[in-house]
This record gives C-alpha cells, sequence and structure tokens, in this order.
C-alpha cells in the first residue's frame, strides 16, 4: 500500500475477503488503512460469528442506507486522498463510495496489490492445497472405475459430484464431461450423448478441501483411439511433461507458456491451442498467477499453478492434459499424482 501510495484498500469480493479475514460471508467490507486497524463490517446474520472468529479485527454492522457511510468520518478524520478498491463491484458501487467519502481525490484499482498477495501460497496454504489435490486425484479413481458404457456425459457429471460430496467439500467448479467429437470444445457442456465404445472421454475436474481448490484434466479411451488423436495425445503429453521440466521461480509467465506452446507449434497445431497454459489456483480454481503468452510477470517460489496444455480438433476430439504444480526455486513440485500415459478402457 505504501509503494502504491494509498492512504486505504477497500476490499469487498468474497474470495478476498475469505483470504484477508477467514470467515466466508456473502456481504462484508473489509477497510485496511495505513495508519489505522482495519475494519471489518458485515450485516446481522454474519455480525455475531464475525466478532467470535475474527478476533484480530473491529467488526461492526454495515450501514444499511449506503455501506461505505461507516468509513465517512475515518476518511475525513485521516484525510484519505488515494483509495484503493478491489474492482468486485459495480459503477454504482463506485460512485456510492465517491459519495459517503468526497475528500477522497483518487480511486484506484488494488488488484495487482492484493493478487500479488494471494498468488503466492503460505506453507499453511501448500499443505491444504496437496491434500486438495490427493482428494481430487481419489475422486477422479473412484469416479471413472464406474463409468461404463451408455452413461452420459451428464450422468457421468452427476457421478463425479455425487463422490465428491462424499469424500470432499463438492466441487470447486461445474465439472467438464466431454465424449467423442464433443472434447474438441474446451469447455463442453455435458449434453445427454452416451459413452460408446470408441470413443474418447475428457473429464476436468476439482475439488474444494478447507475451502482450497484441485484441478485436473484427463482423457481416457473407451477402445482403441484412432491414428489422429493418438498423435495429438502424445504431442499434449510433451508438451505438459516439457512446461513441468522447466518451469521454476525467476521465469517469466510468458515463458512458462512458451516452453508447452512451442512443442505444440513445431508439431504443426499451433492454432489448435488456444488458451493460456495455466492459472493459479488457491481459494478459487482460477487464482491470481497466470501462464499465459507475452506476460511479462515473473514467477514466484510458493505459487500453486496448473499445466495444461491442448490441442482441439473439430469435428475430431480434443486432448487436454492438465496438472497442478508449486513453483520452487529452482523448479516445480508436480502436485497431481493421477497417471498420465494413454489409458484404454
Amino acid at each position: 500500500m505504501a509503494a502504491e501510495k494509498f492512504d486505504a484498500v477497500l476490499i469487498e469480493d468474497a474470495v478476498n475477503r475469505l483470504y484477508f479475514t477467514g470467515l466466508e460471508s456473502s456481504n462484508g467490507l473489509l477497510a485496511v488503512a495505513i495508519d489505522e486497524k482495519p475494519l471489518f463490517f458485515t450485516d446481522f446474520r454474519y455480525l455475531e460469528m464475525a466478532r467470535k472468529q475474527i478476533v484480530f479485527l473491529k467488526c461492526a454492522m454495515l450501514p444499511r442506507e449506503n455501506r461505505y457511510h461507516g468509513l465517512a468520518w475515518l476518511a475525513a478524520h485521516k484525510r484519505w486522498r488515494r483509495v484503493g478498491y478491489d474492482g468486485s463491484g459495480s459503477v454504482a458501487a463506485l460512485e456510492r463510495m465517491k459519495q459517503a467519502m468526497p475528500d477522497v481525490k483518487a480511486w484506484s484499482p488494488a488488484e495487482s496489490v492484493i493478487g500479488g498477495l494471494r498468488a503466492v501460497k503460505s506453507l499453511r496454504e501448500q499443505a491444504v492445497l496437496r491434500n486438495a489435490v490427493r482428494m481430487g486425484d481419489a475422486v477422479f479413481a473412484r469416479a471413472l472405475a464406474q463409468v461404463k458404457p451408455g452413461m452420459t456425459e451428464w450422468g457421468i457429471r452427476v457421478l463425479m459430484r455425487r463422490v465428491m460430496d462424499e469424500v470432499s467439500q463438492g466441487e470447486s467448479f461445474e465439472t467438464i464431461v466431454a465424449m467423442g467429437a464433443n472434447a474438441s470444445r474446451a469447455h463442453h457442456q455435458p449434453s445427454l450423448r452416451q459413452l460408446r465404445r470408441g470413443d474418447e472421454l475428457l473429464i476436468d475436474m476439482g475439488v474444494k478441501v478447507n475451502g482450497y481448490c484441485s484441478d485436473m484434466t484427463r482423457v481416457v479411451f473407451f477402445g482403441p483411439p484412432s491414428a489422429k488423436l493418438r498423435e495429438i495425445y502424445r504431442i499434449v503429453l510433451a508438451a505438459n511433461q516439457r512446461a513441468m521440466a522447466g518451469v521454476h521461480a525467476g521465469i517469466t509467465s510468458g515463458e512458462a507458456d512458451a516452453l508447452a506452446r512451442r512443442v505444440i507449434e513445431k508439431a504443426g497445431y499451433e492454432k489448435y491451442f488456444g488458451h493460456s497454459l495455466g492459472h493459479g489456483v488457491g481459494l478459487h480454481v482460477h487464482d491470481p498467477g497466470s501462464l499465459r503468452p507475452n506476460c511479462k510477470d515473473v514467477l514466484k517460489p510458493g505459487m500453486v499453478v496448473t499445466i495444461e496444455p491442448g490441442i482441439y480438433l473439430p469435428g475430431v476430439g480434443g486432448v487436454r492434459i492438465e496438472d497442478m504444480v508449486l513453483v520452487r526455486r529452482n523448479d516445480c513440485e508436480v502436485l497431481t499424482a493421477t497417471p498420465k500415459s494413454l489409458l484404454i478402457l
């Protein structure tokens, strides 16, 4: 905050609030001033819980008429002139901030300050994420053993969700299930298409454990795949392995992305890999810390990111192989343990 010359930062995004306070709530406002103790405002539903759980913060009731009025006196008394906000609100919300604190001269997004903190995981966060990934591996193995020809994409999604609910805190995002040619759609919505012998099956799934997410994609085949699918599977696996061998602290996001992208480009499939190599994972399945082309952000020790190259051929199918890794000083630790050699069931 001092480096950005912020007198205060207002945090309203639900995941950001959870990160800083440890309290999960649908409504709240965290105000962090440069020279005052932080304040947490919430409504009647959460106030008692907040005062009991967040003993390190002063907790107060959100004003009903304008949620920012509780900060008006402090902003005037402390002469706030530059205030950051996490960008989670609407234009109308920003206008209400300005009305409540008219002496503030500059309102600036603070996502880079907050994102920089969330991107690097503490040792406690790393331990929870390892556990979430292990749980995701177990869920995938348990569910895959129950998948049979004749099941629909939607039916497999229901199966995955049921297993997740039994052994974890549920799914970290809506599970993607794609069969056959549907696998060429990177974020396909499960349909009533039935699994047939000879089909490929792509599953992108993750669980939540103690609020933290896992994320993994695997492709399996119910019968020998075509020569084309074998080829792109081999290329995507090579790209995945090349990235994991080269990711470490100190390289840029763009350099990490290029490790895998060059493998796919060399094979002639560059136009069929249309998304970034990966993203951060934490309290949200898409946490700060992406691996994308030409990005100059530098990877730091403690970041947890996905490595998920893919090739998607319309009318044929697609392959994405996704693992989670922990960035270390000289290399990365692969957290995902589910095998990724070509599997024919």
